[in-house]
């Protein structure tokens, strides 16, 4: 015999899938019956259930992966937009907040909302007076104030340094002047504890209504100019307090 010649098993080079019974019905009328369900060849019962159960397995698995990377996605697409110290949004998410919400303005005339830009007055003071320990607790205080002044739907974000921000989303534009307002006077009348010493939470505000009609820049821009015009003011009234 030749060192070549082999006996082979034609079992071992059975097909992925097991025989089905397909055959056609034959004969006179064959067209007019239905078709037999395909059924399985007889001993591939036990082997299809198994198949079957492993394509399962591996769809699940599956599944729980795309799910996994998706929550992942959502993660790091999380921090991005997070400011680390205080939680809130950062400057990238302030600002994909609104431009989303300068869209729907643009779609819908009744969509309207006010932003309020705010800057801490005298923060550096904190600092160099208590240390950079307690101006980071300023800054998460100044941060969970706002958080608790305003609604569900509003958003919140620290653009960088002592800079903050509120968007008053889907709000008129008088009520949500009037918010600003409040939010300021009842920020200027709170205080917070650094051990043991009280601090004043102080900051100046400048608020913008927006419609649609101008882009993101536009209206950061026009609430940043009465931030500034209001901060003039109250600097300009503790010099003539103080004088006196």
């Amino acid at each position: 015999m030749s060192p070549f010649d082999s006996t082979i098993d034609p079992g071992q080079f059975a097909p992925p899938f097991p025989p089905v019974n397909t055959a056609l019905p034959q004969g006179e009328g064959a067209g007019l019956r239905p078709l037999a369900p395909a059924t399985l060849a007889p001993g591939h019962e036990p082997w299809a259930r198994h198949w079957v159960d492993r394509m399962l397995a591996r769809l699940l698995d599956a599944e729980q992966t795309i799910s996994d990377q998706r929550d992942r996605i959502a993660y790091l697409e999380s921090i991005t937009m997070t400011d680390e110290l205080t939680g809130l949004l950062n400057r990238r998410g302030v600002m994909n907040h609104l431009e989303r919400e300068l869209d729907a303005a643009r779609r819908n005339r009744s969509s309207t909302g006010v932003l309020i830009m705010i800057d801490l007055d005298r923060f550096k003071e904190i600092n160099d007076v208590h240390g950079h320990l307690a101006g980071d607790a300023y800054l998460r205080e100044i941060g969970r104030f706002l958080r608790g002044r305003v609604r569900t739907q509003d958003v919140v974000g620290r653009l960088g340094g002592d800079e903050f921000v509120v968007l008053l989303t889907r709000a008129p534009a008088r009520a949500g002047l009037d918010r600003a307002r409040a939010i300021t006077e009842d920020g200027n009348a709170a205080t917070m504890v650094w051990h043991g010493v009280t601090l004043p939470l102080r900051f100046s505000a400048g608020a913008a209504a927006y419609d649609g009609s101008r882009s993101a820049e536009q209206v950061l821009e026009a609430a940043d100019c009465r931030l500034y015009r209001n901060k003039a003011r109250r600097c300009a009234a503790v010099s003539v307090r103080s004088a006196a």
